[in-house]
């Protein structure tokens, strides 16, 4: 939490057996990372996709651009809520959900169709000497997020003919062109 701007806002939601809001959206860094260091580490069940709809109702209202990183030590099992409505979720509110896999755990397809699903993506930090920590991982989660622009493109096309189309993007912002 050390580049967290004034302006930026988080919560922690902790998931296990079930989910718990350790602490609600705030611009308080100090308080994020006391709630992030105060996160039980035991359980049986890994309620991911529970947490992660959590997530994205604790940003409705929110204003400026909103993302979800969850970090977990494998996949989901257990959660009430459905992949494909969580995504549904992301879609609507325009949230994507970004993953960090840790402890060397595989990538699932769950994890894979829950993050390209909302248009987010998935960092692995695996234990042991290869690869980026965690710390590392969640630099890197920080990063792209800050500068992480989602495009989306509705065809007025109903044939459905499944051509390819250009499509052009031209940025006029900070000074880029």
């Amino acid at each position: 939490f050390g580049r967290f701007s004034g302006s930026d806002r988080g919560a922690v939601i902790a998931f296990n057996d079930g989910v718990q809001t350790l602490q609600p959206l705030t611009s308080d860094a100090a308080a994020l990372q006391a709630a992030v260091k105060g996160a039980p580490a035991s359980g049986s069940g890994r309620r991911l996709v529970d947490a992660v709809a959590s997530a994205i109702e604790a940003l409705a209202g929110a204003s400026g651009r909103s993302g979800v990183i969850a970090v977990t030590s494998g996949s989901d099992a257990g959660s009430a809520a459905g992949i494909a409505e969580t995504v549904r979720l992301s879609r609507e509110r325009g949230v994507p959900v970004h993953v960090i896999v840790c402890g060397g755990s595989p990538v699932t397809p769950e994890i894979d169709s829950l993050t390209a699903g909302s248009g987010g993506w998935t960092l692995t930090a695996p234990s042991g000497g290869s690869g980026p920590s965690f710390a590392e991982a969640l630099l890197s989660a920080e990063e792209a997020l800050r500068n992480f622009y989602g495009l989306a493109f509705a065809s007025s096309d109903t044939t459905q003919d499944r051509t390819w189309r250009r499509v052009g993007l031209r940025v006029e912002a900070y000074g880029l062109a």
